[in-house]
């Protein structure tokens, strides 16, 4: 069930790299909709097809709104939505309160890039804490790599993947989800973007992998 992308808010260079760099956002900037309310029945009511606005499967990363949003499936909103209906009145708030983070929460990329490799190992991959600190050592210095890019991988395969297709420049290849950078205009490029990497002399010309 992937998303259309509006082109009219996104440029996506499908050759070169499947990051995606925002352009232009309006309307609920980063989350693009809140028009849905439930129902009688608690079915969420969606009378102008706005639920299509909704981007799926996509790791925002905004300078601009100062937040990261994690990917995400309808379906995981609305069964959320659905368990909680008091408390939501659309998906959108859903999205926001699940899948949303402070982008201040990655500011020291290194340290960042340590808590979230250990968190992964621990959390999500059941795995002992001397793998944890292995992994998050090797990391700490990968400077090319997004702390919010470990976070949000569900498994130590999808971050194992992506960290193939970002050493060899094929990011293209990854599959999991699309990464998407909302640039601050004052600075016009994100540091973590597939174009400001391009652009700048690797300080780490072999990103770790992971041995598993």
């Amino acid at each position: 069930m992937n998303p259309i992308i509006n082109a009219s808010g996104f440029e996506i260079d499908t050759k070169k790299d499947s990051s995606i760099e925002i352009q232009d956002i309006t309307n609920n900037n980063l989350f693009i909709d809140d028009t849905k309310t439930a129902n009688a029945n608690g079915e969420v009511e969606d009378p102008n097809n706005t639920l299509k606005n909704l981007i799926e499967d996509t790791l925002f990363i905004s300078e601009r709104e100062n937040k990261v949003v994690f990917p995400y499936k309808i379906s995981e909103l609305q069964q959320i939505y659905d368990s909680n209906p008091s408390k939501y009145s659309s998906l959108l708030d859903v999205a926001k309160d699940y899948f949303a983070k402070p982008l201040d929460d990655y500011k020291f990329a290194p340290f960042a890039r340590f808590r979230e490799a250990y968190k992964l190992v621990i959390e999500r991959a059941h795995g002992n804490k001397i793998a944890a600190v292995k992994l998050a050592k090797e990391l700490f210095s990968n400077y090319n790599l997004n702390p919010a890019v470990i976070a949000a991988c569900k498994s130590l395969r999808e971050l194992d993947v992506y960290l193939s297709c970002l050493e060899y420049d094929e990011l293209e290849d990854f599959h999991f989800f699309k990464v998407a950078y909302d640039v601050n205009p004052l600075t016009g490029q994100d540091k973590f973007s597939p174009q400001a990497i391009a652009k700048r002399a690797m300080s780490n010309s072999n990103p770790s992998k992971i041995k598993v």
